[in-house]
């Protein structure tokens, strides 16, 4: 990979500039020449986001809640990998297995619990979380 490089033609208030790159496949670098001021060249050798240095800014604190006489927190879904989250949008069940801690979930899951405080649980916990409340968010209807 090389540099972009700026030249000048006869005319002296012209410039180009060529981007050298790698075009996939032929192992021959091509040349692509434009106007300065067009596009930025694309530098192949940095990546737009490095995903392995990003931290997260302004984590909220986890989600608790009261059943039963006992506490039980619920994570950040936002700290949840987002294949899994997906899927357990349609099922609660799966949902709260992804959020709550181990240690939390027989105990949650033997409590029975009005299809109504679940929404409010529901409810207080996307709202906890800044998340909108839309249909089928845990696989309940709102």
């Amino acid at each position: 990979m090389t540099e972009p490089t700026s030249t000048t033609t006869g005319d002296p208030n012209a410039q180009t500039i060529t981007v050298l790159h790698q075009p996939p496949g032929n192992g021959t670098p091509a040349a692509v020449s434009g106007p300065v001021g067009g596009p930025a060249p694309v530098d192949y050798r940095r990546p737009a986001i490095d995903l392995d240095k990003l931290e997260r800014e302004g984590a909220r604190e986890p989600f608790d809640f009261v059943l039963k006489g006992r506490r039980y927190l619920m994570a950040d879904p936002k700290e949840v990998d987002w294949q899994d989250l997906v899927t357990a949008m349609s099922n609660p069940v799966m949902f709260f297995r992804l959020v709550m801690p181990a240690d939390d979930r027989d105990e949650f899951f033997r409590a029975e619990l009005p299809s109504w405080k679940m929404d409010k649980l529901l409810e207080a916990y996307l709202d906890h979380y800044g998340l909108p409340n839309v249909p089928n968010a845990g696989g309940l209807r709102r």
